[in-house]
């Protein structure tokens, strides 16, 4: 993911809500994207994967 505004934060957060923390992710964010979901503690209800096996990302 490359780009996320207010719109695409909000719309994190209410699946997240929907389907329950941990139970969403985000597949390889970009440096502006991850500062977002950090500041948004939304860092801290979806999972953050940085490489393509899936794993999630140290913090």
């Amino acid at each position: 993911m490359t780009f996320m505004d207010s719109t695409g934060a909000a719309f994190v957060a209410t699946l997240a809500r929907g389907l329950g923390a941990g139970r969403v992710s985000v597949l390889r964010p970009s440096d502006q994207v991850r500062f977002l979901l950090a500041v948004t503690r939304l860092d801290t209800v979806v999972h953050v994967v940085t490489d393509p096996a899936g794993r999630r990302s140290p913090g």
